[in-house]
């Protein structure tokens, strides 16, 4: 077998290459890796810092508001020394974790049952019994607490403990149309009625869930069967005078010999069916009939179904908090108050040693903060007058700029409206100066419509009087002639003559009419003179208007046109251009 060393070493150096390069990338990736683990480890360690120390904070804050909250519970213990007050703030801790109720819920839970009278020594086994009715009954522990100590402290001591009122309560929230919250809140308005008259709890909680179940809300069906009791208690109502007159005894003594409320209210039913009579009619007030109505009457089997439920109670509530207790979320809740005494517990280690530190600072400020706040005083008025000094020159300075500023823009403001002024009274006279001279040809042009027209008027005037002449004229010829055509007349036998210097065209009608053809045509042949002669005229006119139109760069800057006429006709025209007055004479017609 032959081998190809070169080949082989070729590819050997080509996988040492290979290697090479993966262990350079090798090494970049890890160099990568290690700057985002970097960068990463560092961007945890800042947020677990920050963490660490919000959680410092919080904690702190916890410890302060529980401390509060437990001194105010000691002010309802006078006498109480420290060792058992850090057992009962131990104790705290300890129901919290134990019952899944966080501490700032426990603590005003503990007030309001030390407030109500709970002995201090057992009042952690009350708040037991509250906490199961609480749980059990769906509402919070402070609310089971009102309504429990309001029935242990309606009935004389012994009668009643928190265990059986609990296991009451919850059987008539079984049974009827309620809550533990809404008879915690109106459970108080009927039980020292029931307690005075000797009527157990059991009968009290059973009414209301009956009256509930018929449609009465728990605030109406606490005031109306506090009524109840009350006018069967009370001697001298109807209500206790009907049933003394038939148990033979009073209300109270009939339920201290062993009566119950259900018993009492059936003898009165019994009475009103006997007496044809209502309920409502036993009682002195609507709202007894009506709870009597309910419960001894129409509601009578309701009544008794629930008094059956909350006699055999015993245990109910215990069965309901296991049941409650059998899910994840009780864990949670347990765990949630565990971590809540955790963060008291760190922020009390961190008040106890950093409280020495604190109260070093104050004290050291207490020696040393007065001197301090005196610097402190003396540099902030020094400061103060700076800052004022500093304010005065700025001030004047900024108003001696304001000024020189206001002076030289008034000044150019002066010199503008003076070059202003200046300008439209050039302006004003500039065009008062073209005006006047512009309105010369116009003044002109006035003034010859005038000779025209003046001319006009005087050879109309002449031509009229040649003519009234010539008519004149006319007439004396023609009485010259007539009279001597009289004579002739006389002579002759007719005229015309037939013969002779008056004969045919001779005859004086021709002869006249020959002599006034000729005069006419010798004025027509002076016509031309007469033309001529008004020309000249206008020509003479028109050298000081082409001056005045040539300076002024003629009229209007276009032509001028003035006709001459005689007898309504035009018999010359003139007219007037850039250059100078043209005329133009017009053929008679």
């Amino acid at each position: 077998m032959s081998v190809n060393v070169g080949t082989l070493v070729a590819r050997l150096e080509a996988n040492t290459t290979d290697f090479d390069r993966g262990l350079a990338n090798a090494t970049r990736g890890a160099e990568t890796f290690g700057a985002r683990f970097g960068g990463a480890a560092k961007a945890g360690a800042l947020a677990a810092g920050a963490a660490v120390v919000a959680f410092g904070v919080k904690s702190f804050q916890s410890f302060a508001s529980f401390e509060k909250q437990m001194n105010e519970v000691f002010t309802l213990l006078p006498g109480i020394s420290r060792d058992a007050m850090d057992d009962m703030t131990g104790q705290v801790k300890s129901f919290a974790k134990e019952f899944g109720v966080l501490p700032d819920k426990v603590v005003p839970a503990l007030y309001q049952s030390l407030s109500a009278g709970v002995p201090k020594d057992n009042v952690f086994a009350f708040l037991e019994q509250a906490n199961m009715l609480a749980k059990g009954g769906v509402t919070d522990l402070r609310t089971a607490v009102d309504g429990l100590t309001s029935v242990v402290n309606a009935y004389p001591a012994g009668v009643i403990d928190a265990a059986k009122a609990s296991d009451i309560l919850f059987a008539a929230v079984k049974s009827g149309k309620t809550t533990i919250a809404e008879l915690s809140a109106n459970i108080s308005d009927v039980v020292p009625a029931a307690a005075a008259a000797g009527v157990s709890f059991d009968q009290v909680a059973a009414g209301l869930s009956a009256m509930t179940l018929a449609g009465t809300e728990t605030t109406v069906a606490a005031t109306s069967m506090r009524q109840l009791l009350v006018e069967l208690t009370k001697s001298g109502t109807t209500a206790s005078d009907v049933f003394l007159s038939i148990a033979g005894q009073s209300f109270p003594a009939f339920i201290a010999s062993g009566g119950t409320l259900q018993e009492a209210l059936r003898l009165i039913n019994e009475r009103a069916d006997k007496t044809g009579l209502s309920m409502l009619d036993m009682f002195g007030s609507v709202e007894a009939g009506q709870a009597a109505l309910l419960l001894g009457a129409t509601g009578a089997d309701k009544f008794a179904a629930s008094l059956e439920a909350t006699k055999n109670s015993a245990g109910s509530m215990q069965t309901a908090v296991d049941q409650m207790n059998s899910g994840v979320s009780d864990d949670l809740e347990r765990l949630k108050a565990g971590f809540a005494v955790f963060a008291i517990d760190v922020g009390n280690w961190l008040a106890t040693h950093l409280m020495p530190i604190f109260e070093g600072m104050a004290a050291w400020w207490a020696e040393n903060g007065p001197g301090i706040s005196a610097v402190a005083g003396a540099l902030a008025e020094a400061l103060v007058m700076a800052f004022t000094v500093m304010g005065a020159i700025v001030t004047t300075f900024a108003g001696a700029v304001v000024w020189v500023a206001t002076t030289i823009v008034g000044a150019f403001a002066g010199l503008v409206n003076a070059a202003r002024a200046t300008r439209d009274g050039i302006v004003t006279s500039f065009r008062a100066a073209v005006e006047f001279v512009s309105s010369i040809p116009g003044q002109i042009i006035a003034a010859l419509g005038n000779v025209g027209t003046m001319l006009y008027d005087s050879g109309k005037a002449i031509i009229q009087g040649l003519i009234n002449g010539l008519k004149d004229a006319a007439k004396k010829i023609a009485g010259v002639i007539g009279g001597i055509l009289g004579d002739a007349r006389k002579l002759l036998p007719f005229s015309p003559a037939k013969e002779g210097p008056f004969s045919g065209k001779g005859w004086t009608t021709y002869s006249g009419a020959a002599i006034i053809d000729g005069l006419i045509e010798g004025m027509e042949s002076r016509k031309a003179a007469l033309g001529n002669m008004s020309l000249d005229v206008m020509h003479t006119l028109s050298k000081p208007i082409n001056a005045s139109a040539t300076s002024a760069g003629g009229v209007g800057g276009g032509d001028v046109t003035v006709p001459i006429y005689l007898d309504g006709k035009e018999i010359a025209r003139y007219v007037w251009d850039r250059h100078g007055m043209t005329s133009q004479m017009a053929r008679a017609s």
